[in-house]
């Protein structure tokens, strides 16, 4: 799994790169922590277009970087889903716990 970054004044982008799996899982949630504790002051913006797959342990990465934000002003914002990873987080209701944008520019628009 790859992760890049795009810091901004009010927001940092995250883009992932590569499949979010039982075998990637650990990393990725520590590395979204670690960059999101590092950037406290700082809404969230993750980008999924270069993600082709997602099981349910990166829908449970999701939802507990979501959970830990729940006490910060932090906002957490989803973009440039793949059809694929669109598909499953559509089937299984996922979607309806973010702010889900088709692009990363509609998610940066109110910056």
């Amino acid at each position: 799994m790859d992760l890049q970054l795009k810091v901004e004044d009010k927001y940092i982008v995250i883009y992932l790169n590569g499949p979010v799996d039982a075998k990637s899982a650990r990393e990725v949630e520590e590395s979204l922590e670690r960059i999101i504790s590092y950037h406290q002051d700082k809404d969230i913006i993750i980008n999924l277009s270069d993600v082709k797959y997602m099981s349910s342990s990166g829908l449970r990465i999701f939802i507990a970087v979501k959970n830990n934000l729940i006490d910060s002003t932090q906002k957490l914002s989803l973009c440039s889903m793949t059809e694929p990873v669109n598909r499953v987080f559509d089937v299984t209701r996922v979607s309806e716990l973010f702010e889900i944008y088709p692009t990363e520019l509609e998610a940066t628009k109110g910056y």
